[in-house]
């Protein structure tokens, strides 16, 4: 799995190989189970099938992926039915139900990037 999975894999690569360059210890294709404080630092618990590691860390990040920002727009107002991941659109962001409403980023349910000026770009 790569952290950037929706990106180039070269980039997703880049970005490892940089942290850990930078001495960040990158785990990849594990499950976190569980974060807890101990003292001044917290354990990981994360888990491989059925393997288990507990890894000691000063700090974590959370970068499990972006949720749309979409539920307080009343939508339904406007004709446009939300799905799971956001609103679906054709080839130039128009949403398919209102051509009135264009949608980019991760506002889209699904088939481009979740970067807004990428998406954009990509569907240009």
């Amino acid at each position: 799995m790569c952290p950037l999975e929706k990106f180039d894999p070269e980039l997703g690569d880049q970005l490892v190989q940089t942290s850990r360059e930078l001495g960040v210890e990158v785990h990849l294709n594990k499950a976190v189970t569980a974060i807890a404080r101990q003292g001044d630092h917290l354990l990981v618990h994360a888990r491989t099938g059925e393997q288990e590691q507990v890894v000691e860390a000063d700090l974590v990040v959370h970068a499990a992926g972006r949720v749309p920002e979409i539920d307080d727009l009343d939508l339904d107002a406007a004709g446009v039915v939300r799905e799971k991941g956001g609103v679906t659109v054709n080839s130039y962001l128009q949403r398919v139900t209102n051509s009135a409403v264009y949608a980019a980023g991760d506002a889209v349910a699904s088939g481009g990037f979740p970067l807004t000026p990428v998406a954009a770009m990509q569907r240009g």
